[in-house]
């Protein structure tokens, strides 16, 4: 096959991958902003999640406190024996807070 022929192929196989991205790119549109324009579906979403994840911190919070106060021999091991691991590392301020919030 010529040069030309190998110039021609690729220039068509870059044609069509060109129109394949230009389509998703428009499909990835209509599905962030939703077939009538709005946004107000994904905000609904952000913050039912939202509430969920407070909800569940609180919920955790009671339950931990729960198990420190019934079983405080076997919670401390366990807490002792995540903070030894060697990839445990504390995110966040509020962690740290959370963790020692047992020892008081």
């Amino acid at each position: 096959m010529c040069r030309s022929g190998i110039l021609k192929a690729k220039s068509v196989e870059l044609n069509n991958l060109e129109k394949e991205v230009a389509q998703k790119l428009e499909q990835l549109r209509i599905n962030i902003d939703g077939e009538n324009g709005s946004k107000d579906s994904f905000k609904e979403i952000f913050h039912n999640c939202q509430k969920n994840l407070i909800w569940c911190e609180k919920h955790l919070a009671t339950l931990t406190e729960k198990v420190n106060i019934e079983y405080p021999i076997e919670y401390n091991e366990s807490k002792d024996q995540v903070l030894s691991r060697s990839n445990f590392n504390i995110n966040d301020e509020r962690d740290l807070e959370f963790l020692n919030k047992g020892n008081t």
